[in-house]
């Protein structure tokens, strides 16, 4: 599950400490609280619509979400982690033009995907069909973004 850090008290474990409550910082994470509040209309009563796929090949994981009568989501996760070295801190760096397929219709008639991102601006990209494949783009990825097809 994908998971904001509880700002005063978060179960985790670590190699370090083992187990122990984290209260995570409040203002490194609050674009993300503000993001999610603004767009709560994505997010409340949606439920999976089948096993999130994590293609560790790509570093890439996605989740598609459904709620009936709504227009159906996908989250898409960077996971091209990149640990610190010397001289740089840890990292994800951002991917541009992210190609993805699409398990099925999505939503039945979608045309488009309108990509949301807490850190980012939305943007709105067409939903290619090729025989019975569909795919679309996913123009830059940091962490994490949130696509609703329409």
């Amino acid at each position: 599950r994908f998971m904001v850090p509880d700002p005063e008290r978060q179960w985790c474990h670590t190699p370090e400490l083992g187990t122990h409550w984290y209260a995570a910082p409040v203002e490194p994470y609050a674009p993300l609280y503000r993001f999610i509040r603004a767009h709560a209309e994505w997010f409340d009563d949606y439920e999976a619509r089948e096993a999130p796929v994590v293609d560790e090949s790509r570093g890439l994981a996605t989740a598609g979400r459904h709620r009936s009568g709504s227009p159906d989501v996908l989250h898409v996760v960077n996971l091209a982690y990149e640990p610190p070295t010397a001289g740089r801190p840890d990292r994800i760096p951002v991917r541009c033009d992210v190609e993805i397929a699409l398990l099925h219709a999505t939503g039945g008639s979608a045309k488009f995907v309108r990509w949301l991102s807490y850190d980012a601006d939305p943007v709105t990209v067409p939903i290619r069909v090729a025989g019975d494949r569909l795919s679309v783009t996913l123009p830059e990825l940091r962490t994490w973004t949130i696509g609703v097809f329409e």
